[in-house]
């Protein structure tokens, strides 16, 4: 082997990997640290290193790297929704990677793809080039140390975080997309979070409450429209494009502010059902859940309910027709009843038809899509071709400190509001059906937000509310709302509907009903490694993994 040859390919890729990963990662805004240098080029050297050798270890040091070149745009496109990098717990049992790419591959500027091809054919040229077709005691020497140093980073790392580590974002910009997966790697084998994801075991414990519950008379119908990435702050605007559930939440208040416990849609159905949060803020993709009763199942074997979910995707997405079963819903009306993605009227209007008609209390759980994203104007021009939306495009004014903190340009964000308007003409479109259908008296409508919307920062209060605050809003028959929190959450929510149905209760739930005396007025949740807690005077938020803390004291009026 010509070792003054092999040194300056080894310079030669250090500069040639660094540019590319240094040039993509500034076109997704994210800074190249020193770390990120540096995991780059360690595993830059050690896929040179194997394909030193023979042929197939050539075939394997090159299929390796592109595998590691896919990773990265999926981390790319992951990072502009969600402000990190893919966790290896939501990879397990999902589709994560593929689906990003293939829901999300306009995130990534066909210009980086293209880019990405040419160096992914250069290094397949300089491993054949440079090959020595044979096994070198050198091969294996410099394989085995770039291992050590790699091993002794990460681990030096997760032992010695940075004080500014306890904001996931800042940790994962530090240390740069294959900084933060080699990390994910190590904790992930390292805690045997294998079995972890495998499911969640939470001890019953069953509670009395007491407090002032409105009479909502015998076995109404519980309709919930679950609305997908719709939080507070834009229905808060002047100019708003969701005018009609700004009124509603003006004239129907329950709650002052309310979150969600997690960051995920699954998630927050897992919540709402069944008023748990998820472990470690992972996905619930599993079907092995169990240690906890949920709503659905209350309500059909002690109450005579009719369940039903209305959701106009594929049933496997994210195991749902494994899930809701176990959950008490087995009556599931996903495609091919539906088409992919139609409207969320079509759900709300054979809700609310099939409500009229029944002669048996029902509890329909309908998952809007209509606001799903990718919320670009592309794709807005898609769907009313093919779906026949017919909303006009966004063009009021957007004056919200919260903008400022954001990476999302302002462009971006009118598209996202014409999401929000057609799901803003969706509750009217509800609330007026129900009215003609005459089922207003006998039905508990809530209308809820999943999660928060990806894309904005802070540390103060006010950015921390509005970024996280979500929608929620109860209509119970002939507008009997009384009471009123400070703060809740989706693990309130079913509690608040069996204390509704049934006064006389004991909760089986994590959550307490809004209308209880002993309600706690504060909400946790995790999201995306980023455990969060909101009270009357503080807000914690932790970094799941090194267990960093960083409190904001808040602001309340005397």
């Amino acid at each position: 082997m010509n070792i003054k040859k092999q040194i300056g390919n080894v310079f030669f890729i250090c500069c040639f990997v660094n540019g590319f990963m240094g040039w993509y990662m500034g076109v997704k805004g994210i800074p190249y640290t020193l770390n990120a240098t540096i995991y780059v080029t360690g595993v830059a050297l050690l896929l040179y290193s194997i394909g030193l050798g023979r042929k197939r270890e050539k075939i394997l040091s090159f299929i390796m790297s592109a595998c590691l070149l896919f990773w990265v745009f999926a981390n790319g496109a992951y990072f502009d929704v969600f402000y990190s990098f893919i966790p290896w717990n939501r990879v397990v049992g999902s589709d994560v990677p593929a689906s990003f790419l293939i829901d999300f591959y306009t995130l990534n500027p066909w210009y980086t793809y293209t880019l990405g091809i040419v160096i992914l054919s250069l290094w397949g040229y300089m491993l054949k080039k440079n090959s020595t077709n044979k096994r070198t005691k050198i091969q294996y020497i410099s394989i085995a140390i770039i291992m050590l140093c790699l091993s002794t980073l990460i681990i030096f790392q997760k032992t010695h975080p940075k004080k500014s580590w306890w904001d996931k974002t800042v940790q994962a910009t530090d240390l740069g997309i294959i900084g933060s997966q080699l990390g994910e790697a190590y904790t992930f084998f390292k805690e045997d979070n294998v079995s972890k994801v495998q499911g969640i075991t939470i001890t019953r414990e069953y509670k009395k409450e007491e407090g002032s519950i409105p009479d909502v008379g015998d076995s109404p119908h519980v309709l919930i429209y679950q609305m997908e990435s719709v939080p507070s702050w834009p229905i808060d605007l002047v100019d708003s494009p969701m005018p009609f559930l700004r009124e509603l939440q003006e004239t129907s208040p329950v709650v002052d502010t309310f979150f969600a416990n997690s960051c995920s849609t699954i998630n927050a159905e897992l919540s709402i059902l069944c008023s748990q949060i998820a472990p470690n803020g992972d996905p619930i993709t599993t079907k092995e859940e169990k240690g906890y009763t949920c709503l659905p199942e209350i309500l059909k074997g002690q109450h005579g309910y009719k369940t039903v979910m209305y959701h106009a995707n594929n049933s496997a997405f994210w195991n749902r027709e494994e899930l809701f079963p176990r959950w008490g819903i087995d009556d599931l009306r996903t495609t091919p009843l539906y088409e992919k993605r139609d409207k969320d009227k079509l759900l709300i209007r054979d809700a609310l038809k099939e409500l009229q008609e029944a002669d048996t209390p029902i509890l329909s759980y309908i998952i809007g899509v209509d606001s799903h994203s990718p919320h670009d104007r592309k794709y807005i021009e898609v769907l009313k071709k093919e779906k026949g939306f017919t909303e006009d495009f966004w063009d009021g004014e957007i004056n919200n400190p919260l903008i400022e903190t954001s990476k999302v340009e302002k462009e971006d964000i009118g598209d996202w509001f014409w999401f929000l308007k057609v799901v803003d003409n969706n509750i009217k479109f509800l609330i007026e059906e129900a009215k003609e259908k005459e089922v207003l008296d006998n039905t508990i409508i809530i209308i809820v937000g999943d999660h928060r919307y990806y894309g904005a920062t802070g540390e103060e209060e006010s950015a921390f509310l509005q970024y996280n605050q979500i929608p929620f809003v109860v209509l119970l028959p002939k507008n009997r709302n009384s009471g009123m929190k400070n703060i809740a959450s989706h693990i309130d929510i079913a509690p608040t509907i069996l204390s509704l149905i049934n006064k006389n209760y004991q909760s089986p739930f994590k959550g307490t009903s809004i209308y209880s005396t002993n309600h706690p007025e504060s909400a946790k949740g995790i999201c995306l490694g980023e455990y969060y807690e909101v009270n009357k005077g503080h807000i914690i938020k932790r970094n799941s993994e090194t267990n960093q803390e960083h409190i904001i004291e808040r602001n309340i009026a005397p």
